[in-house]
């Protein structure tokens, strides 16, 4: 099955401000242990305390929101559409939803969610057809790595040995990520691909499409950056713009 990581827009005809974030207003203690930013896939059995997102005047209200700074940095912001479009046509077991306002000139324009993993799933990727690179910024050593178990021991060596590059220290990166063929889970959670960390199946990004949600791009897992990003290239071809 092919599968596509999920990317918020940064069109303006589309979202209308870019960014379309212009704040966070967090009633409580980013210190907390309560706090979501600080319970990164952990399962929560409480109402932690959560960000909401101040938009600029002239953003548009999408149904993937642009949202950064603490409490966002593993999770993605939806619509009430977009969250039940998700929970009835794939497994959310390795997921959670908390409600998080948005608010717009001092209102509150809606209640959103904040799509929260739980669990990670690097062992479902084919690493034997997946190009893994140590980077700083850019890649400078492919690794052939067979497993996830050999991925993690990388990974581990990484920061045991505390390489430094120009972004404080060098880290693995999913150049082009292929998922094994008997896997038919519609979306996951996985890191180590740049801006990418949530990923849908070509059968729910088709869904999702149908249905009209805004503010979303669909990036194929076995792309690289570079051939998203350049002029001409896919983002360019399916979304008009770069």
């Amino acid at each position: 099955m092919k599968y596509y990581s999920i990317h918020p827009s940064s069109n303006r005809k589309i979202i209308g401000h870019y960014p379309q974030q212009k704040d966070s207003v967090i009633n409580g203690n980013v210190n907390s242990p309560i706090f979501i930013g600080n319970l990164f896939l952990k399962t929560i059995d409480f109402d932690p305390v959560v960000p909401h997102t101040v938009l600029h005047d002239k953003s548009n209200l999408t149904d993937l929101l642009a949202t950064t700074g603490q409490g966002y940095s593993f999770t993605l912001t939806l619509s009430d559409m977009l969250k039940n479009i998700i929970e009835q046509n794939a497994n959310t077991e390795d997921f959670q939803f908390f409600k998080s306002d948005i608010i717009q000139n001092k209102n509150i324009l809606a209640s959103y969610w904040l799509l929260h993993p739980i669990k990670e799933r690097l062992e479902i990727i084919d690493y034997n057809n997946s190009e893994i690179f140590i980077a700083d910024f850019v890649n400078l050593e492919q690794l052939d790595l067979k497993n996830h178990l050999e991925f993690e021991t990388e990974l581990e060596k990484l920061k045991r040995e505390g390489y430094k590059g120009q972004s404080g220290s060098f880290f693995l990166e999913f150049e082009r990520m292929q998922i094994k063929d008997y896997i038919d889970r519609d979306i996951f959670y996985a890191r180590y691909r740049r801006g990418c960390a949530f990923y849908v199946s070509k059968r729910l990004k088709e869904i999702i499409e149908a249905e009209g949600c805004t503010g979303i791009e669909f990036i194929p897992t076995d792309m690289s950056y570079n051939e998203w990003m350049n002029p001409g290239g896919y983002k360019e071809s399916v979304y008009g713009y770069v």
